[in-house]
């Protein structure tokens, strides 16, 4: 997925599974990330984009949601 790719969200799928891309909010910001649960209620959270390091969240933080999960992306140039 790239930086202006339509997505479709699947809001009802917010239960964590490896392999699929998420729709998160860390503040007031809203991401596409890929999750795997951690011991003692931590997520890993990283990108398709290397650029932007992975790092670790608790699950139970007020400030991160997992929105849910990505079911569908279409590149923008798809359709032009």
């Amino acid at each position: 997925m790239k930086d202006g790719d339509d997505v479709l969200v699947d809001r009802g799928r917010t239960k964590i599974k490896e392999g699929p891309a998420y729709l998160i909010r860390i503040d007031e910001e809203v991401f596409v990330k890929y999750l795997g649960k951690r011991p003692g209620g931590r997520v890993h959270v990283w990108s398709e984009n290397r650029a932007f390091q992975p790092f670790e969240v608790e699950l139970s933080d007020p400030n991160f949601e997992v929105i849910g999960q990505v079911v569908w992306h279409a590149h923008v140039s798809d359709y032009l």
